[in-house]
């Protein structure tokens, strides 16, 4: 049971010294500005949902997504200003196939018109630069290669970098991965704002953002008011001045609450509107597919039954055309049997013709000796008789078999 309490007691000892290392412990630097650590709705950047930006709170962490690829974006923190500050950030860039960077701003002035800026790329490299009525002097680096400079100690893309910066009366020290890059003098505003650059088309992910100054700003705005307050000999104008000064202090926390409320709450109704569209859309949508679905059921239920009806009709055709081939087999048999009877007829006729030619010359020939019909023979006189009787009955029965054929045909 001791054994679990010690080790117990030595877990919790390991987690706050891990929760503690990040903030920044300095007893020069002690007064805090700006402790950000994203785990609180209450915070200090801005959330933006636009075409360009997507700045949220994702994961007790500032999600920073750029969509322009042309230009950087500035975050300037109202809250931040400070003279002597150290400053102490932890942030890692996403997957991109271009060179995004993302960095830190100090001592600019509130139109962002002067300013010093530290940034890291993906490619593990950093770059100075100072802003100057909104041009740039590179403070690192090569010009050709606009400032930046390769460093073994900066990580790439997809892992954390932890970038400090110490500003001791212009006196810039600055720090990554807890390894010195650079230490410099430099003339800029004595007291200025602090805040992010993002670079353009860059996805990043900010753990902390930690700012501490050597002076409490509040002590400053109290010595301030009691400046004020020794011009004045009445104990209770004092009192009604410092009173005066609390009270504007609460009036204008209360509006810039009450501002970033109606702010969060005009963008919540902004966003509902977006989803109750896209709701309407789809069910617009799920309505139109089902009707084009009800269509395409009734288009193929009419051809199942234009089918059915082919079917039909096709099986009849099949049967009337078996009959027919049928009746032309039956046809065909009849033709051939009266093809070969007119055939034989047709000889037979020609044999009669024939005979009847030649009876027919004979009896000429002996009426022109003037033979006395007397003198032809009996036998020729029957079988010319005959034969015109054959032939007479041979063409009647051709007559026949051709009417038959032709109404055969």
């Amino acid at each position: 049971m001791t054994d679990t309490i010690k080790k117990l007691i030595i877990l919790l000892f390991l987690f706050a010294n891990n929760i503690n290392a990040q903030e920044i412990k300095s007893d020069i630097y002690k007064f805090k500005i700006i402790n950000e650590d994203f785990s609180s709705e209450n915070h200090d950047f801005p959330i933006i949902r636009e075409n360009d930006n997507y700045f949220i709170l994702d994961e007790n962490e500032y999600l920073t997504i750029r969509e322009n690829n042309k230009s950087e974006y500035a975050i300037i923190i109202e809250n931040s200003l400070a003279e002597n500050s150290y400053l102490k950030t932890k942030f890692k860039l996403g997957p991109s196939k271009d060179n995004t960077s993302i960095g830190i701003i100090a001592s600019a002035d509130k139109s962002f018109t002067k300013a010093l800026v530290v940034e890291i790329n993906k490619k593990g490299e950093y770059r100075i630069k100072q802003l100057n009525t909104n041009n740039y002097i590179y403070l690192s680096g090569k010009k050709r290669k606009k400032g930046w400079v390769r460093n073994k100690n900066i990580n790439k893309e997809n892992e954390y970098n932890i970038l400090e910066l110490i500003d001791n009366k212009n006196n810039i020290t600055i720090k990554i991965n807890d390894k010195l890059i650079k230490n410099f003098d430099l003339k800029i505003n004595k007291e200025g704002y602090y805040g992010l650059l993002i670079g353009p088309y860059s996805k990043a992910r900010v753990a902390y953002y930690y700012l501490n100054s050597d002076k409490n700003q509040f002590k400053k705005e109290n010595e301030i008011v009691k400046n004020n307050l020794r011009n004045n000999s009445d104990i209770s104008n004092k009192n009604k001045i410092i009173n005066n000064n609390k009270k504007d202090n609460l009036e204008e926390k209360i509006e810039r609450l009450t501002n970033n409320l109606n702010s969060k709450i005009e963008e919540s109704n902004q966003q509902i509107e977006k989803y109750n569209q896209k709701l309407e859309s789809k069910k617009q949508e799920l309505k139109n597919s089902k009707d084009e679905i009800q269509e395409f059921e009734n288009w193929i239920k009419e051809i199942e039954n234009k089918e059915k009806i082919l079917s039909s009709e096709i099986e009849k055709l099949k049967k009337e055309l078996k009959e027919g081939e049928q009746k032309a087999i039956i046809i065909q048999e009849k033709n051939n049997i009266l093809f070969e009877k007119n055939t034989n007829l047709n000889k037979e006729l020609r044999e009669h013709q024939n005979n009847y030619t030649s009876l027919n010359n004979k009896l000429l020939k002996a009426q022109k000796i003037n033979i006395n019909n007397s003198d032809i023979s009996l036998n020729d006189q029957k079988e010319i008789n005959e034969l015109t009787s054959k032939i007479d009955r041979s063409n009647s029965i051709i007559k026949e078999i051709r009417t038959e054929l032709n109404n055969t045909n």
